[in-house]
């Protein structure tokens, strides 16, 4: 399997796709960027900028298995990180806008899920299926890491540049969204040590469906902080 960039962006960093209908990015060059006035709220967040819609041209696919039991998955350069009944169960969970907060009942069975990567013009684009959520009362996490933020002070600036955006398609557009603007459990947490950054990130998320990536690296267990398994 080809190594792909990690899952955060610098500037529209990892992020989430809603429903089915609103699916995964396709190649998007970054000339197709439009930053978009920070104060429009979309869906309950805070749009950030717009992309326009592509066809990927390779795909690889990575199927992996999620547990009643919890754990670490590894996807890509992705780390999942999960604890015991997280997953609900999507025969009877519902899905989309809405219902990240109810309570579900949980799946007490694995759950085959599939992951679709691909890469263009630097960019990683990740798409996952079945849909679902997990349990609001459990809190589960992304993990990855950005090499170029090693040893960094992390300014307000440099974090916002690195921050976990939400992802929804609609038609030939796909809109970047702040959704820790009303929600301060969704807001990206990074490593430090020291004083400086060990290029970890995480945040949390409330359902698995799509994500859009840029430069980065696998989460660094050894870097000396929790990031990478923070639940």
């Amino acid at each position: 399997m080809r190594r792909y960039v990690p899952l955060l962006i610098a500037g529209a960093a990892l992020v989430a796709a809603g429903c089915r209908d609103t699916i995964a990015p396709r190649s998007a060059a970054r000339s197709d960027v439009k930053v978009v006035a920070p104060v429009v709220l979309f869906g309950g967040g805070r749009l950030v900028s717009i992309q326009e819609n592509g066809e990927p041209e390779v795909v690889d696919t990575i199927p992996f298995v999620l547990s009643p039991e919890g754990g670490s998955v590894n996807i890509g350069n992705l780390t999942l990180n999960y604890p015991a009944n997280a997953v609900c169960d999507p025969a009877t969970s519902g899905y989309g806008e809405g219902t990240w907060l109810n309570a579900c009942e949980t799946l007490t069975d694995t759950i085959q899920m599939t992951a679709r990567f691909w890469v263009t013009d630097g960019q990683a684009y990740a798409e996952f299926s079945p849909d679902i959520r997990f349990s609001p009362d459990k809190v589960v996490r992304l993990a990855t890491g950005a090499s170029e933020l090693k040893g960094m002070v992390l300014t307000d600036s440099l974090m916002a540049q690195y921050q976990v955006l939400y992802m929804s398609v609609h038609g030939t557009s796909l809109y970047l969204i702040d959704d820790s603007w009303n929600d301060s459990a969704l807001a990206t947490v990074f490593g430090v040590v020291d004083g400086v950054a060990t290029g970890n990130r995480s945040r949390r998320i409330y359902h698995f469906s799509g994500y859009y990536v840029r430069s980065g690296d696998r989460c660094d267990e050894d870097a000396g902080d929790a990031v990478c398994g923070l639940f």
